[in-house]
């Protein structure tokens, strides 16, 4: 899970790179969302450059991130499932 601050974007890897969504965004305060269109961000990025190179780094990180998430609850998953057989295995032979 990643907390978000004041500022803070989600959806772009999806917008800029077709992609499918790989984020859920859940409130845990007030929060106040403003939805902005592929159309609108294209233009957005056109006047503003260097918010492409940011955005790019951002996104990167961000992917890298939910990578390490998603392989971290597989593996944890795993463990717990391993875990669970061995505690069965022991209650068996006791």
């Amino acid at each position: 899970m990643i907390t978000k601050q004041l500022g803070d974007y989600s959806g772009e890897m999806s917008l800029m790179g077709r992609e499918r969504r790989l984020a859920t965004i859940a409130e845990i305060a007030e929060l106040l969302v403003f939805e902005v269109s592929g159309t609108a961000f294209r233009y957005i990025l056109e006047q503003q450059p260097s918010l492409l190179e940011k955005r790019g780094e951002n996104t990167n990180r961000r992917s890298i991130k939910c990578v390490e998430a998603v392989e971290g609850a597989r593996i944890q998953r795993l463990g717990e499932t391993s875990s669970d057989i061995l505690n069965r295995i022991e209650e068996f032979l006791d």
